[in-house]
């Protein structure tokens, strides 16, 4: 069914479930969204382009032996090699989150810690320890260890004041679901409402200066959004007023 529906241009979910139900397959609550990940996990699919057409922002599902480039599968670009595969994951992990934590690693990755080792000690020498650099050895429980790139250690000093003014973040960014525990940017007594419910949906965040101040959300018609904020504590003036520069460049803000 998604081969016929899908084909070379794709198709949006709705499409496909619309096809799943013309074909016997019934749409009750969730099981258009479970086959869909059930094919993600898998491999039969993948999110390609937004879906121009569609009435919300969403991305076409592609046939992943149409839309991804030929020889990048295990075989084609590590002739087969899992572990060496693993590695070039682990290393992009690393280069774009850290520092983290190995275990962060493998439970983003949902990969064996053990093998998330062994991919580590090939690459190890390209790594510095957070903790050894922040001048607070023995912080991190053994084998616990935050990991950076040497080479991003400049880039961090470089940039931190930028980047300690304040976001916007999207619902579901890295820097919040990129690791395993979540406390180490969001206060704890504000972190069951970051998913209420406990029900895998998050809400947008403010992130500023390390850490989420708040909630947020555009409310209004296309021609009239206007930025609701649901603060921890009272923002400061000049915070306040960053904010709603940031929300003023947001790319939907006015969709």
């Amino acid at each position: 069914i998604v081969h016929e529906t899908a084909g070379a241009r794709g198709a949006t979910r709705a499409e496909l479930f619309k096809a799943f139900e013309a074909a016997g397959i019934p749409m009750g609550p969730g099981n258009g969204y479970h086959l869909v990940r059930s094919m993600l996990h898998a491999g039969t699919v993948v999110y390609g382009p937004i879906a121009e057409e569609s009435n919300r922002v969403e991305n076409h599902v592609m046939l992943a032996k149409d839309w991804l480039p030929a020889g990048t599968d295990l075989e084609g670009t590590f002739n087969g090699d899992q572990h060496a595969a693993i590695t070039e994951l682990l290393r992009r992990y690393l280069d774009s989150h850290g520092p983290a934590t190995l275990r962060d690693f493998a439970w983003w990755s949902k990969l064996p810690l053990g093998k998330t080792r062994k991919a580590f000690a090939d690459i190890a020498s390209d790594y510095v320890s957070w903790d050894a650099v922040m001048g607070a050895p023995g912080s991190t429980a053994p084998g616990e260890e935050l990991w950076v790139c040497e080479e991003a250690l400049e880039l961090i000093a470089e940039y931190e004041k930028d980047a300690n003014k304040p976001r916007l973040l999207a619902a579901f960014d890295e820097i919040i679901l990129g690791y395993q525990d979540r406390m180490y940017i969001v206060p704890e007594d504000h972190h069951a409402a970051l998913v209420p419910g406990n029900n895998g949906v998050f809400r947008q965040a403010i992130y500023a200066s390390g850490e989420v101040v708040g909630f947020w959300k555009r409310q209004g018609p296309a021609s009239k959004r206007k930025l609701v904020i649901e603060e921890f504590k009272p923002l400061s003036a000049t915070r306040a007023k960053q904010v709603q520069t940031r929300f003023k460049a947001y790319p939907f803000a006015s969709a």
